[in-house]
């Protein structure tokens, strides 16, 4: 099929090859629909027994229970008793037997809809391929409909492509976040989810499927309401994600080292060693 729609050699045959295949597939979509809807009648009328077997349990119960009550005032014989017994437990073999085809039932019909789902899918794939051979074959015989498609799309009033990024604000209202003003990780990570907003307020699972999958959207919402630095990685492909410039990147980047090399100062400071001071002793 490639090379017919490539070439265009052979490509009659491909179109009826695919006219007898789409053909055949929607013949077997008819006869799953058909198999599928008796499943479903069948199925539909095993619940229907059930129910009645359901029903006429519970009338039995209520007289052996009737019955019961007026045997403790010897109205009514063991005889009679033992029989209404008997019965109410026939009846309840047979609403368990009936429960048991009931659920036989449904799971066959549950197979036939998947299979009658499957059919139905590669009737559409088939049929999908079809169009495309009889587009391309109808490019083979009008070459100029291929090159008057993009004219015509044109003039259709398609709205113009979007430029990439974050839309900028208007003169006089910049309210892009500086993440250089923040001073700590608290406020390092309230200016990324400010970022967030300002460059669109993207979902967490669209920024990590625009990330190429560098963070998981769980990772990246777990750093967001953390209060520990984020990992610089994570940081940088965050602002990318949002569509960041490579300027907002850098400013980023920079803000995050700042932050990092501060933390790791001021835990340098913590653990420096303690010098000891000597005191000397006079006489």
């Amino acid at each position: 099929m490639q090379r017919a729609l490539t070439t265009g050699v052979g490509l009659d045959d491909e179109l009826m090859r695919f006219q007898l295949t789409v053909e055949a597939a929607r013949r077997r979509v008819t006869e799953a629909h058909d198999v599928y809807h008796r499943a479903v009648a069948t199925c539909e009328m095993r619940r229907g027994v059930m129910n009645q077997a359901s029903e006429a349990l519970g009338r039995q119960r209520e007289l052996l229970h009737s019955m019961t009550e007026k045997a403790l005032h010897e109205a009514v014989s063991e005889k009679d008793l033992h029989e209404a017994a008997q019965i109410c437990m026939s009846l309840e073999e047979a609403v368990d037997a009936r429960a048991r085809e009931a659920e036989v039932t449904e799971n066959e019909r549950l197979q036939k809809r998947a299979a009658y789902r499957q059919v139905v899918e590669q009737y559409e794939a088939a049929q999908a391929d079809l169009q495309r051979l009889e587009r391309r074959a109808q490019e083979l015989k009008n070459p100029g409909l291929r090159r008057q498609a993009s004219p015509r799309r044109q003039a259709s009033g398609a709205p113009p492509a979007r430029p990439f990024g974050p839309v900028e604000d208007v003169p006089g209202y910049d309210l892009k976040p500086d993440p250089l003003q923040a001073t700590d990780p608290v406020e390092f990570i309230e200016l990324m989810k400010q970022y967030r907003i300002w460059s669109g307020e993207s979902s967490y699972r669209e920024l990590a499927h625009r990330s190429r999958r560098a963070f998981a959207a769980s990772t990246l919402c777990k750093a967001l309401k953390g209060r520990n630095l984020p990992p610089g990685p994570l940081v940088e492909n965050f602002i990318w994600a949002c569509s960041g410039s490579k300027e907002d990147v850098q400013v980023w980047m920079t803000a995050w080292r700042c932050l990092r090399m501060k933390h790791c100062s001021a835990s340098r400071d913590v653990l420096a060693p303690v010098t000891p001071i000597v005191v000397k002793r006079t006489g």
